[in-house]
C-alpha cells in the first residue's frame, strides 16, 4: 500500500476562487510572445525577397515557425478566459481546451501557406502538415463536445492527452535544427540523424499510451466526514496487461470546495499484469460544504521520460464534510441553568410535547377523572387510568442566521464558518444532555433549510443541513424565528446563531429581543470577533497554517 502525505498540507492546484485571476507574470508573457511573434512576422513581411534569394526554403520556414507560434499563444489566451468565464458549481474555472482554438488557426495557417507555395511542390508538406495538425485537432474537439451531451455519460469515462515534457521539447527542437540543415544542404545524414531524434519520442508516447489503456483506477471515499479530522481517501489501481509490468503510474486526484481546489497524487512504482494495487491519501478538510471528488489523472513518462502520457479518468464522487465541533463554556450553561428548572418542575401540558405515557394502571382514590381511559375500562370491567412520567428533557430551537451583508472576503467566510460550528456544537451538547429532547432547527441564508428530530439518534441528519446552509443577504428574521418556534413547545430553549452584531437593529424589529410574546425568549450569539467568546471555544485544529500559526476554525 503506498501513502500520500496529508492533502491538507499539500499545495493547491489553483488559488481560492475569490483570489482567482489571470497573473501578471502570465500576461506578461503571453503578451510579449504575441508582440514578438508579429514582430517577426512584419520582419519576414518586409525581408522576404532577401531572404527568398538565400533560399525559397527559409522565408517558408520561417512563416511555417512562426505561425504556429502565434497559433499556439493565441489559443492559450482564448482557452484560459473561455474557462474563467464558465466557472464550475464552486467557482473555479474550468479545465483550459486549447485543441478547438488550434485547429482553427492551424487552418488558416494551412491557408496561408497554400499561397506561398503549391501543396505539390517541394515544401508543399508545410501547408499539408498544418492542415493535417488542423482537422486532428478539429475532430477531437468535435468528439468532445459529442460526449459532453447529457445521453453520453458512459462513453466519457476516459480521455486521453499527450504532453511534452521539458527533455522532449529539447529533442524536437534538435530534430528541427537537423530538419533545417538537411533542407538546406541538402545532407541526407542530417535527415538521417533528424529521424534517429524524433524515434525515441514516438517510441516513448506509443509505450506509454499502451501501458495506461490497461489501467483502470477506483476511488474509495467515505460519503460523509468532519471538517479538522482526517479521512482516509484509497485508489485501487488495476492494470489489465499480460506481459509487462506498469511502471511509475501516478494516480492523481482532484478535491474541490468553494474555498480551495486541491489535488492529491498517489504514486505505483510498479503493478505487476492482472494485478490491483491500492494507495491512500490522507484528506483533512477544513471547510464545511460538499467536497467534489475527481476527476483521476493517470500520468506516466516511463521508459525515457520524453513523452507525459495521461489518461483522464472521470471517477467522480461527492463527499459532504460536516461543521466542527468545539465547546460550549460554563457561562453558556449558567445562562439556561434557570430555564432549565423551570421547565423541569413544570405540570403536564397537552400537546405534542406533553410529559410521556408511561403505563395503564387500576384506578386509585384521588385519581382525576380526565386520567380515566374508558375503552380499557370497558374490557377490564373496571376502571383503568393513564399514567404519565415527568419529562424532565428541555427541547430545543436553534435558529442560524447567515446574513452576507458586505462582498465576500476571508474574514467574512470566517465568521460564516464559526456560525455553524457555534450551531453544530449547542445542538451536539444539549441532545448530548437531553437523551429524550426535540430539536428543532433552521437556517435561513441564501435558502431557508428545516430539520425536525429527537435526540438519541445520529447527528448526522442536523450538522448535514448545516454543512448545507449558504450565507445570503435577503434574510428574513421574523418568519424564520417563527417557523422554527413553531415546532416547539413554549417552555424550549431558544438559540439563534448569528453572524450579525448582536445590537443588530433587526433583531429589535424582528421583535426577536423580547423576552415574552411569540417572537420573544431567544438567546442571541454572534460569530463575530470579539463576541462569542464568552461562550464558544472554537474547535483547534492540530495542523498550522501557511504562516505558522494555530487553526482555529478559520483561516488567518
Amino acid at each position: 500500500m503506498t501513502e500520500a502525505p496529508t492533502l491538507s498540507d499539500a499545495a493547491p492546484a489553483g488559488p481560492p476562487p475569490a483570489e482567482r485571476g489571470m497573473p501578471a507574470s502570465f500576461l506578461l508573457t503571453r503578451a510579449a510572445a504575441l508582440l514578438g511573434s508579429a514582430a517577426v512576422a512584419l520582419g519576414l513581411f518586409l525581408s522576404w525577397d532577401l531572404l527568398d534569394r538565400i533560399d525559397p526554403a527559409v522565408p517558408l520556414l520561417l512563416s511555417a515557425a512562426t505561425g504556429a507560434l502565434l497559433i499556439w499563444v493565441a489559443a492559450d489566451l482564448l482557452a484560459r478566459a473561455d474557462a474563467r468565464l464558465r466557472p464550475d458549481r464552486f467557482g473555479h474555472p474550468r479545465p483550459v481546451r486549447r485543441r478547438g482554438w488550434i485547429g482553427a488557426g492551424s487552418l488558416l495557417l494551412a491557408t496561408v501557406l497554400a499561397r506561398l507555395t503549391p501543396w505539390t511542390g517541394l515544401y508543399g508538406f508545410l501547408p499539408l502538415g498544418a492542415a493535417a495538425v488542423g482537422v486532428w485537432c478539429l475532430s477531437g474537439a468535435a468528439w468532445r463536445a459529442w460526449l459532453a451531451r447529457p445521453g453520453a455519460a458512459r462513453s466519457r469515462r476516459r480521455e486521453e492527452r499527450t504532453r511534452l515534457t521539458l527533455p522532449g521539447w529539447i529533442s524536437l527542437g534538435i530534430a528541427g535544427v537537423l530538419l533545417l540543415g538537411a533542407f538546406l544542404g541538402p545532407s541526407n545524414m542530417l535527415l538521417l540523424v533528424c529521424c534517429l531524434v524524433v524515434g525515441p519520442v514516438a517510441a516513448d508516447a506509443w509505450f506509454a499510451a499502451g501501458c495506461l489503456r490497461r489501467c483502470e483506477v477506483r476511488r474509495t471515499a467515505p460519503a460523509v466526514a468532519a471538517a479538522g479530522e482526517v479521512a482516509l481517501i484509497e485508489l485501487a489501481l488495476h492494470y489489465r496487461g499480460r506481459w509487462l509490468p506498469a511502471v511509475q503510474v501516478t494516480a492523481e486526484d482532484r478535491v474541490r470546495n468553494r474555498r480551495e481546489d486541491l489535488a492529491a497524487a498517489v504514486s505505483f512504482a510498479q503493478a505487476p499484469p492482472g494485478e490491483r494495487q491500492t494507495g491512500v491519501y490522507r484528506l483533512e478538510p477544513r471547510v464545511r460544504g460538499p467536497h467534489a471528488l475527481g476527476p483521476i489523472t493517470l500520468s506516466t513518462a516511463f521508459p525515457i521520460g520524453l513523452v507525459r502520457r495521461e489518461i483522464l479518468e472521470r471517477d467522480e464522487a461527492e463527499m459532504l464534510v460536516l461543521p466542527p465541533l468545539g465547546t460550549m463554556t460554563p457561562a453558556w450553561d449558567r445562562r439556561g441553568a434557570h430555564a432549565d428548572e423551570l421547565a423541569h418542575h413544570a405540570r403536564p401540558r397537552k400537546g405534542l410535547f406533553e410529559d410521556e405515557f408511561y403505563q395503564l394502571r387500576e384506578y386509585r382514590p384521588g385519581d382525576g377523572s380526565r386520567a380515566i381511559h374508558w375503552r380499557s375500562s370497558a374490557k377490564a370491567g373496571e376502571l383503568m387510568v393513564r399514567e404519565h412520567h415527568e419529562s424532565r428533557d428541555r427541547d430545543l430551537v436553534v435558529l442560524l442566521d447567515l446574513y452576507a451583508d458586505g462582498p465576500p472576503g476571508l474574514e467574512t467566510e470566517n465568521t460564516e464558518e464559526r456560525a455553524a460550528s457555534l450551531a453544530a456544537t449547542i445542538v451536539a451538547e444539549h441532545l448530548r444532555r437531553h437523551g429524550g429532547a426535540t430539536l428543532s432547527l433552521r437556517t435561513a441564508g441564501a435558502t431557508q433549510r428545516m430539520y425536525l428530530g429527537r435526540a438519541g439518534g445520529d447527528l448526522t441528519g442536523p450538522l448535514s443541513e448545516l454543512a448545507l446552509a449558504e450565507a445570503g443577504s435577503a434574510v428574513d428574521l421574523g418568519r424564520a424565528a417563527a417557523a422554527a418556534a413553531a415546532a416547539a413547545g413554549p417552555a424550549a430553549r431558544r438559540a439563534l446563531v448569528t453572524t450579525r452584531a448582536v445590537d443588530d437593529p433587526a433583531f429589535v424589529a424582528a421583535g426577536l429581543g423580547a423576552r415574552r410574546g411569540p417572537a420573544g425568549g431567544w438567546e442571541i450569539v454572534s460569530a463575530r470577533p470579539g463576541q462569542y467568546e464568552p461562550f464558544f471555544t472554537p474547535p483547534r485544529f492540530e495542523n498550522a497554517s501557511a504562516d505558522g500559526a494555530p487553526f482555529e476554525g478559520e483561516r488567518r
